[in-house]
């Protein structure tokens, strides 16, 4: 027997008044199925289908609606529509669609209720394909779409994360002399920015202003995010003002975009200031709040804070994710504690969280910044064992700790790895190498990875030229350091105190003082702007230099 006891709300009824009719409809159906006879005029039956439909037992509409041959009663089109409005209720979207065959089967001619009906059970069980092509059979057959028909095709879109899609179908609700509803531009709001469409999002925002309608939560909180991606962290402010103006409350997720948009804008006081306010706007924060909060404590380097936000997010029965897990070892480098970096690692293990890529060249990172190199190569040599594929970031931040560790081996021989992987490296990859060759003195292998660097259409930096030029300078090759200090220059280049620093001591190495004066002054402007510390950097070039009797000063 079928529990038709409503376990929820449906739409446009009161508890007591959705009980009634469910009750109603039991009773009905249980009349017409345990008589033989034509139960009534076909309206009636429709009616017994559209109310198991509110009350959201589809399995009964379609019984009922598989029952009408046995009273002598052929479905027509209001049949179809309600038992497939029953399916869309339910995210039953197969059925929907079958309905759909059905009905032509039948005889009938889909409408666009019908259809669309059918697309919004694809779209809400996200089956965005199914819906666009759902739409385009309403094309084919010439049915005249209505604006409920093209928002579910946007909406489709935008679960699909298709937003040429929905724009596409929203340039041809505009050639159908259809006018565009507050649901039509936060499809497509949300299609644009789940699409990283940021400045579209915006825009389609604008434009919703434009034609007068005001936007809901929906709206503002899509065009939050939209800030969010595209580092608009004053705009994502001015919407939060507005919402408050036209009195929209905001949600969890309003509060997350903006302190998400805040943080990744170097605003993180702004940021943490607003977690304070969600107790006094009644929003409970989630795992996503408390991840926005320590990517925040991230950015301002405040350690502390961010571990004491890990506490508090446990405290109130929260489940942290991978995200927050990675957000706290992220944390942890910065702050030169590469233990808890470890801990956090296991602890994820403990609560079988799967640890990812991110997660692993955090940690790795932590380790380099704690000049711990061999715990860097074991995390890195555990990656494989948990099918994960490491990547530049991750070979990088290993190579960089055997480099900072004096292990200039290991640093190449990881490099090769790197390469044996099909990873291609970026810039920070070769500087990290070139570093590392400076230490082992490899000058030769310097000047081979910084023409490879060129070669691959990377930009060097002037961190790529001081270690180039350091590598030089130490097996006393002043002429290759200091040709590299002019090519540097000629690429309009502003080199550093350390820049000058090496090519100074590539002269003195080779005793070249009229090469050496013009330099000092590059040296000196340098120091006094870098301050005293790099002032002793300039004293040691000095001192090497005066060293020398074959320089006369």
């Amino acid at each position: 027997m079928l529990d038709l006891h409503c376990r929820g709300r449906a739409s446009g009824f009161q508890r007591h008044g959705v009980r009634t009719q469910v009750r109603q409809a039991w009773q009905d159906a249980y009349r017409l199925f345990g008589d033989a006879s034509v139960p009534g005029p076909l309206k009636s039956v429709n009616s017994l289908i559209n109310t198991c439909g509110k009350a959201q037992h589809w399995a009964l509409a379609l019984a009922v609606l598989g029952h009408l041959p046995a009273w002598r009663l052929h479905p027509d089109i209001f049949s179809f529509g309600a038992a497939i409005s029953a399916c869309k209720r339910v995210q039953q979207w197969g059925h929907a669609v079958g309905l759909l065959v059905n009905l032509e089967e039948e005889g009938l001619q889909g409408d666009a209720i019908t259809h669309s009906s059918a697309m919004t059970a694809c779209e809400k069980a996200s089956e965005w394909t199914a819906a666009l092509l759902l739409f385009s059979d309403l094309k084919a057959k010439t049915i005249q779409g209505d604006a409920i028909t093209y928002n579910s095709a946007i909406s489709a879109c935008e679960k699909g994360l298709q937003w040429p899609q929905a724009l596409q179908v929203l340039v041809e609700l505009d050639r159908s002399q259809l006018q565009p509803t507050l649901i039509t531009f936060t499809s497509v709001i949300s299609a644009c920015e789940k699409g990283d469409q940021w400045h579209l999002a915006l825009d389609f925002f604008t434009k919703l202003e434009s034609a007068r309608m005001q936007g809901d939560v929906i709206a503002y909180s899509s065009a939050i995010a939209a800030c969010e991606k595209g580092g608009q962290w004053s705009l994502a402010l001015q919407f939060c003002s507005k919402m408050y103006q036209e009195r929209i409350s905001s949600n969890i997720i309003t509060f997350n975009s903006t302190m998400s948009a805040l943080g990744t804008g170097g605003e993180w006081q702004r940021a943490l200031a607003l977690f304070t306010q969600l107790s006094e706007h009644k929003v409970q924060a989630d795992a996503i709040t408390y991840n926005a909060a320590m990517r925040a404590c991230e950015e301002g380097g405040e350690w502390a804070i961010g571990m004491s936000l890990l506490e508090k997010l446990e405290a109130q029965q929260l489940q942290g994710t991978v995200v927050t897990y990675n957000t706290a070892i992220s944390l942890c480098k910065d702050a030169d504690q590469w233990p808890m970096a470890l801990h956090l690692l296991g602890e994820m293990t403990e609560r079988e969280l799967q640890a990812d890529v991110i997660t692993y060249s955090a940690a790795i990172n932590a380790c380099e910044k704690g000049h711990e190199w061999q715990m860097a190569l074991a995390l890195l040599a555990e990656i494989p064992h948990r099918s994960i594929q490491g990547n530049v970031i991750t070979y990088s931040s290993a190579m960089s700790a055997c480099e900072k560790g004096g292990e200039w081996t290991w640093a190449l021989h990881l490099l090769s790895d790197f390469y044996s992987s099909g990873l291609e490296a970026n810039v920070i990859t070769y500087n990290v190498v070139l570093f590392a060759c400076a230490k082992g003195e490899q000058w030769q292998q310097a000047l081979y990875f910084l023409s490879e660097l060129t070669s691959a259409g990377l930009q060097s930096t002037v961190l790529t030229f001081n270690a180039a030029m350091a590598a030089c300078t130490s097996h006393g090759f002043w002429q290759q350091a200091l040709s590299l200090l002019s090519s540097l220059l000629h690429r309009g280049m502003q080199g550093d105190v350390i820049t000058f620093s090496t090519a100074l001591n590539a002269c003195a190495s080779g005793q070249q003082r009229r090469r050496a004066v013009p330099l000092m002054a590059e040296l000196q402007d340098r120091a006094w702007k870098a301050g005293c510390e790099v002032a002793k950097s300039l004293q040691a070039s000095l001192c090497h230099l005066l060293r020398h009797e074959a320089m006369s000063w």
